[in-house]
């Protein structure tokens, strides 16, 4: 799909073949990394006039890393990320909390266990640690059984309620009220404490021996390793970017290549090729590296994320805002909060006369929602007029917009008996 077959250019007008150049840099720009092999692959195997150079990857050139070691940047990105965002368009989430759910999946370590506090990861999203709670047991309930959990006895529970016990079952209490004895194995006492017989605590004992104690690692062994496309960190002060270099391979013409009628076409194709990289390689640099300054609070761990635009990025790395769009689609960035997708970093404004996401607004819909009188629930015009009075301007329709992105149905459902007890609408 991005090859373009030499019999092809040869026909094409000037002006036409500069167009379809264009048009071929920028699907490169928007192809993801497992396209992007392929498509490498696919070059190396047909095209007689492209080779790999011999340097080593390990020896980057200055545009791709500057003033920073790799022992500096953050560890790689757990391999599990990938699959579990894939789970995540099968839940009950809504469309905001998936970019909330982004925000957990990035922040868990290599066995699997949330490597940061809900309170933590609402700073980081801009949101209240109810929602990231709402969204964190969502997470919860996706593969492995005992992801996401905040230490091994909540990831022991998840497991154990997989398999179908309840909460008051023996299992269960003896994770909840006995692990760290459990590890000694003083059944007897552990008997006792629980009032159980002792042969039931033993039975009990070994389902619990035989649960995953690091739900992450083993299911990462079945998975292909996920790595972010870039990192960002700052050092000294400064927002540094780099490039991973095995999401971004260098191509050279293989010489001799001189031409003829039958290597013409396909030199012609390996420039291309090799200028299309060296295109991503910087265009994704600068677009990162704008990104970041931009949003350089959220990356030190000081402040959410503030009001971003594409345009904004497209103004100041001097290009078309379509083509900040595709260098940040299915692109991933780790940072010191955990490995996130580039577009996440795009807050958007409410209205332009002030500094107010969207994020912000759901996040105060969520709050009111949740503390209205269920027998009386507030309209979307109640809800605008609450926001008005707030300080956020917004009109009844992005209001309707925005709940339903949350999840939250209308008032007359939200009145309704069976919402009142726990029902779930979608």
């Amino acid at each position: 799909m991005l090859t373009v077959a030499p019999s092809v250019r040869r026909g094409l007008h000037p002006a036409l073949r500069i167009d379809q150049r264009v048009r071929y840099s920028l699907d490169v720009l928007h192809a993801t990394r497992a396209e992007l092999a392929a498509l490498v692959a696919h070059a190396l195997e047909d095209n007689p006039c492209i080779e790999e150079p011999s340097w080593e990857r390990g020896a980057p050139s200055p545009v791709d890393r500057a003033e920073l070691d790799l022992d500096d940047l953050p560890a790689p990105a757990p391999s599990l990320l990938d699959e579990l965002r894939a789970q995540l368009a099968d839940t009950w989430l809504s469309p905001f909390e998936r970019e909330v759910a982004e925000f957990v999946i990035g922040n868990l370590d290599d066995d699997g266990f949330l490597d940061a506090t809900t309170e933590e990861i609402a700073a980081q999203a801009g949101v209240t640690v109810a929602l990231v709670e709402r969204v964190l047991a969502c997470v919860q309930e996706l593969d492995p059984p005992g992801i996401a959990a905040r230490d091994q006895a909540e990831s022991f529970v998840l497991q154990l309620r997989r398999r179908g016990f309840r909460d008051d079952s023996l299992p269960i209490r003896l994770v909840r009220e006995h692990l760290p004895l459990l590890a000694r194995r003083p059944l007897e006492r552990i008997a006792e404490a629980l009032g159980a017989p002792l042969h039931e605590v033993r039975d009990a004992a070994q389902v619990v021996a035989r649960l995953d104690g690091s739900p992450g690692r083993r299911a990462a062994e079945l998975l292909p390793r996920l790595e972010p496309d870039v990192s960002a960190a700052i050092v000294d002060g400064r927002v540094v970017v780099t490039l991973n270099d095995e999401a971004f391979p260098r191509l050279r013409l293989r010489e001799p290549c001189a031409g003829g009628p039958g290597l013409d076409g396909w030199r012609t194709s390996a420039q291309w090729l090799i200028d299309a990289l060296r295109q991503r390689r910087e265009t994704l640099l600068s677009v990162t590296s704008s990104i970041m300054r931009a949003q350089r609070d959220f990356l030190a761990g000081t402040a959410p994320l503030q009001p971003l635009a594409m345009r904004d990025v497209a103004a100041e790395v001097c290009c078309h805002e379509s083509t900040v769009s595709r260098a940040v689609a299915d692109k991933y960035v780790e940072t010191p909060q955990g490995v996130l997708p580039l577009k996440a970093f795009f807050a958007r404004r409410v209205t332009s006369r002030n500094d107010t996401t969207a994020a912000e607004v759901k996040d105060r819909i969520s709050v009111i929602v949740a503390g209205e009188d269920r027998s009386t629930p507030c309209t979307d015009d109640e809800i605008a007029r609450r926001l008005a009075r707030e300080g956020f301007r917004v009109p009844r329709r992005t209001v309707a917009k925005y709940r339903e992105e949350l999840g939250l149905p209308v008032a007359a459902v939200r009145r309704s008996a069976s919402y009142r007890d726990g029902a779930t609408f979608s």
